[in-house]
């Protein structure tokens, strides 16, 4: 009983030591062993799976073709029971579903991306609403949020909502946009007044706010394209203009923002 609780004990150290090493290496500098062997762990209790790993590559050549095995051909290796042959199998179905999925991810780096993605959301709308995208660094979309409770002419918003959502999605970068249903996509003083206050919210996280839509059934404005968010963060810098004044009377700090297209 001693012997196996000590070869237990060594087998556990081991484990952790390889599970601690996977975590925090890049994988293209380990072995196609030593990633097998922790794969292995996943599904085999307690005991050494070094040799099946190497039993497994003899017999398979690499990783993706002992993934890709037929089951009868796998539970033949020594080692290699029916749990272990439909546990790989499932992780090689697993790995597939993910490769798809993640060619599946929403790009958002071009214009003709991004107005047409806003669009399918805001176009048919009959309130004003508002959606903010949150980025990766690659302008990949992690997720899409709608924000605030709008009417015909504006929606009020949440200043801290749109920062602390853009940081629980880690995003690098936000897009945000919203509709003007009475179809003239021209920014009021309150839009840019809003753009200020959340660019400049999202800045104090190091986010950038790369763009700001106004859509509408037919046309839309982008505050990038005009020019007007290169003014915005010239107007934050220097707080000097009359923007700047209006955006320090109102408070930049304020936490609701409203969205009036009547003003």
């Amino acid at each position: 009983m001693k012997t196996n609780d000590k070869n237990d004990n060594i087998h556990k150290n081991h484990r952790e030591r390889l599970q601690n090493t996977i975590f925090l290496a890049n994988f293209e500098t380990l072995s196609e062993i030593q990633i097998l062997e922790y794969i292995l762990t996943l599904c085999i209790p307690r005991i050494d799976t070094n040799p099946i790993a190497h039993r497994l590559l003899k017999e398979f050549d690499n990783i993706p073709s002992v993934l890709s095995a037929d089951y009868q051909h796998l539970i033949k290796v020594d080692g290699v029971g029916p749990k272990t042959a439909k546990f790989l199998n499932s992780l090689n179905k697993f790995c597939n579903y993910y490769k798809i999925k993640k060619s599946e991810v929403t790009s958002l780096k071009n214009p003709n991306e991004i107005i047409n993605f806003f669009k399918s959301h805001l176009e048919m709308q009959q309130k004003e609403t508002f959606y903010m995208a949150c980025l990766n660094a690659k302008c990949e979309l992690i997720k899409l949020i709608q924000i605030g409770n709008g009417n015909i002419n504006g929606v009020d918003l949440k200043l801290g909502e749109i920062s602390e959502n853009a940081i629980k999605y880690k995003a690098s970068c936000v897009i945000i946009a919203h509709n003007h249903p009475d179809g003239n996509p021209t920014p009021s003083l309150n839009d840019n007044i809003a753009t200020a206050k959340i660019m400049e919210a999202l800045s104090f996280f190091n986010i950038q706010l790369i763009d700001h839509f106004i859509i509408t059934y037919d046309d839309y404005y982008s505050f990038n394209q005009s020019g007007m968010l290169d003014e915005i963060k010239n107007t934050i810098r220097s707080k000097d203009t009359n923007l700047s004044n209006r955006l320090m009377t109102l408070g930049l700090n304020n936490s609701f923002i409203n969205l009036n297209s009547n003003d």
